[in-house]
């Protein structure tokens, strides 16, 4: 019986592009039901879609990273309209803000962001937020935008505070994933997640960054889920099975164009 989901993954990365059919192959074995493969810019989103389109297994997000933000420009945001006519494109995302890297100048991560907001809105699909030392515009931006947020939210990797989860929870109805960093020693936010709804929890890898206890300093793989819902459920004293049920309609009620 196939249970663990990866909700964001990177299989198109050079780390992993020349084993993704292996890897995939791989995904009854390794009990991994299907994967979402997150975008960060025009080439991973096309590259998303593409294997979304020859594996069943594996669905798709497109968008533009707060890395790439200025490289968004009126074409990116035709393409990312005409692209969610695809059946698998499951997201707008990875989408947000990173003050951490700074590798684009925030007033046009803020305004790419905003961007993207109304065209997921446009097209009836939810977003996936990567936000990174960067909560408290994060919370701005989304608060402008609020009339744009329709459709469901999610927040990848959520490394914000329990305050910030809970008016994020209040106001959207959000979601939170979470991936490796829930597995190393000095990870603090078990509170965090306990506060969190189980019907609000996603699985993740990240895949091929955040590799979790015991394979730290290898590459990650969707095959890493396993630990990291194992990890959760532990820490919530959750049956596996009930739990890993719950994260699947849990992925399936935010993403709704994936049938199971």
């Amino acid at each position: 019986m196939r249970k663990y989901i990866d909700c964001h993954c990177h299989l198109e990365d050079s780390s992993l592009e020349s084993v993704a059919h292996k890897l995939i192959e791989n995904f009854a074995q390794d009990k991994v039901d299907f994967v979402i493969n997150s975008a960060s810019d025009k080439i991973s989103s096309q590259k998303s879609i593409e294997l979304s389109n020859k594996y069943a297994d594996v669905y798709a997000t497109a968008g533009c990273h707060p890395h790439e933000a200025k490289t968004f420009n009126e074409e990116f945001a035709i393409f990312l309209t005409q692209a969610a006519k695809k059946s698998k494109l499951v997201a707008i995302g990875e989408i947000g803000l990173d003050y951490y890297y700074d590798l684009s100048e925030r007033d046009c991560q803020r305004r790419v962001f905003a961007q993207q907001i109304r065209i997921a809105d446009s097209v009836n699909l939810p977003i996936v937020i990567h936000s990174r030392d960067a909560w408290e515009d994060t919370l701005k931006v989304l608060e402008e935008e609020k009339k744009f947020i329709n459709n469901g939210i999610l927040l990848h990797c959520y490394s914000g505070s329990g305050e910030t989860a809970k008016v994020l929870s209040k106001k959207y109805d959000a979601y939170f994933s979470f991936g490796g960093a829930i597995t190393f020693k000095n990870y603090k936010g078990f509170d965090i997640i306990a506060s969190i709804p189980t019907n609000r929890l996603l699985t993740e890898t990240d895949s091929p960054y955040l590799t979790p206890v015991p394979f730290r300093g290898k590459i990650n793989t969707p095959k890493n889920v396993a630990i990291v819902a194992q990890k959760l459920a532990q820490m919530l004293k959750k049956d596996i099975d009930e739990f890993c049920f719950t994260i699947k309609q849990n992925t399936c009620e935010i993403f709704k164009r994936i049938i199971r």
